[in-house]
Formats: structure tokens, sequence, C-alpha cells
């Protein structure tokens, strides 16, 4: 885990203009081809899920990418955090972040068979709920998306149902 945020120059869901809310599809190639992509039948299978200020993920079997960051993805990583201004309750607190690192070949999410078990590993939480801001739906509840599908296929995948 690289402990940052990845962002996307290209892949990213151009209706919120946030680059770190990266878009992975059949359009784009970055969701790969998996159980938990195609799920049971068509009415399971996953097009299109949008994730949401997530960090990177680095595994060395490539084959166990389910959600694959593009060559344009790049994580931006804090470097140092200092105190700025202390007030009675709280204290204010700045952050330098590192300079873009590409993250070509990166995840966002990988799926791993351990021994008899399986490991699902995702970069970034919010893929897997639903959640309202200023009135606008985003995770599982977003009809622009398949997260709720995803997130189904995952539980299946780890039952071994797929």
């Amino acid at each position: 885990m690289n402990k940052g945020e990845v962002q996307d120059s290209l892949n990213y869901d151009t209706t919120s203009s946030d680059k770190a809310q990266l878009v992975f599809s059949d359009v784009n190639g970055l969701l790969t081809e998996s159980l938990i992509k195609n799920g049971r039948n068509e009415n399971e299978r996953v097009h299109k899920v949008i994730t949401f200020t997530g960090q990177s993920l680095f595994v060395a079997d490539t084959n166990s990418i389910i959600l694959k960051l593009s060559k344009t993805a790049k994580d931006i990583i804090p470097d140092s955090t200092w105190d700025e201004k202390s007030y009675i309750f709280f204290t204010t607190r700045s952050t330098r972040l590192s300079d873009p690192i590409p993250s070509r070949g990166n995840a966002q999410c990988v799926a791993l068979k351990v021994g008899n078990g399986r490991v699902v590993i995702i970069g970034e939480a919010a893929v897997l709920t639903a959640q309202i801001v200023d009135d606008i739906k985003f995770g599982i509840d977003d009809k622009l998306n398949d997260n709720k599908k995803f997130a189904l296929n995952i539980m299946h995948w780890l039952s071994k149902i797929l």
C-alpha cells in the first residue's frame, strides 16, 4: 500500500472533476477479466467501477489485479506533517506532498488465493459504501456505476460461490 492518494488525469469521473475519483471500465480496459468482473451471469457482470480518493497497491502477481491503474495514474504521498498553530481545543496541521510518482502497473483492487482461502485487498474503502454528499449519491447507490454488483461479486468470490 502506497499510503497516499492516487490520481489519474485521463481515467477519472469527469462528472465530478476530481482526478482521484477513478474509473475502471470495459471501455478503458482497467477493469480486468476475472470471476469478480463476470459474476455468475450477465445480470451480475460488472462494466464500470468508480473509486474515490484511494491509494495504489503493488502486487507481484499481476494476474491477481482486478482494478488496474493506467500508465497515466500517479501516487501523491504525504512526506511530512507539522503543526502550524495551536488553539485551545485543536491544532492546525499542514502536510507537504511528494511530487507525483508514477503508479503504472499498480492496482486499486487485487484478489488473491492464499492456501485454501481467498483475500481481496482494496486501496479505497468508499467503493463498497453508499454515501450522499450535497444530495449527490456515490458508491454503491450511484446508478452510473456497477459498484453494487462489484461488492456482491467480491462477496461471492470470497465465499467461493464464484
